[in-house]
């Protein structure tokens, strides 16, 4: 009877749409404790494949250095056990990254191995009920490629490599493969007055370190870039 009380002034006072929505928040606090208070993020979960995607968004070329720089969004999503709940409130929580285990996938041929990508601390995780987690990054990727093209001459074309991998986690630890088993990049948000995308292919591979006897898997992105052509106005 006093539940009952509680609930009808409530709803006099808060309406029916700030009381679902005070709930939501009491779930989210409630959940995020549950989750965390045994978890460290300093363990990796058990049997963990990444799922790879890229999103090609921009490209330029420094050709005295020979060096390939483009704007990405990476997307990498896995699955740990260890965020699994059954009620159907809240459908998703939102963690900081710098929270949570990530995976340490670099840019094997970049000019540096740790990538140039948005702050940790601002940048969040989407955490789903049955363990997923979906982290999006926003990049800008300095790699190494061996440039033939003359950004002021002809029009020839350019191919260049991305190679993705970890430096700690071989394959029996953690296994690679690509979004939606889709042997392209996205590049429908790719944008450029002076390239156009002529080669796209992506592709899992497995490799070794020099300093380890194990394999690791990785994915290799190929892109070929051709100059677009001016059309000069007649007078």
């Amino acid at each position: 009877m006093k539940y009952l009380f509680v609930l009808i002034f409530s709803q006099l006072i808060y309406g029916q749409d700030e009381l679902e929505s005070m709930r939501e928040g009491d779930s989210k606090e409630k959940l995020y404790s549950d989750l965390f208070a045994t978890y460290s993020k300093d363990n990796y979960p058990d049997n963990v494949t990444i799922t790879f995607g890229l999103v090609l968004r921009g490209v330029q070329f420094d050709t005295s250095h020979h060096i390939m720089i483009t704007n990405v969004w990476l997307r990498m999503i896995w699955t740990d056990d260890r965020f699994v709940w059954d009620n159907p409130n809240p459908k998703s929580l939102r963690v900081p990254s710098d929270l949570v285990w990530t995976p340490d996938i670099s840019l094997y041929n970049g000019v540096s191995v740790a990538m140039d990508c948005c702050p940790r601390s601002r940048n969040n995780v989407i955490i789903f009920p049955n363990g997923e987690v979906d982290w999006l990054l926003s990049c800008r990727l300095e790699s190494f490629c061996h440039l033939t093209l003359d950004t002021n001459g002809p029009y020839e074309e350019q191919e260049c490599a991305l190679h993705f991998g970890s430096l700690t986690y071989n394959s029996e630890t953690m296994g690679l493969e690509l979004y939606d088993n889709i042997t392209t990049i996205d590049t429908y948000h790719f944008h450029s007055q002076k390239y156009k995308v002529v080669k796209n292919a992506a592709v899992c591979e497995e490799r070794f370190h020099n300093w380890s006897e194990d394999k690791y898997a990785s994915v290799k992105v190929t892109l070929g870039f051709k100059r677009i052509e001016k059309v000069c106005e007649k007078d």
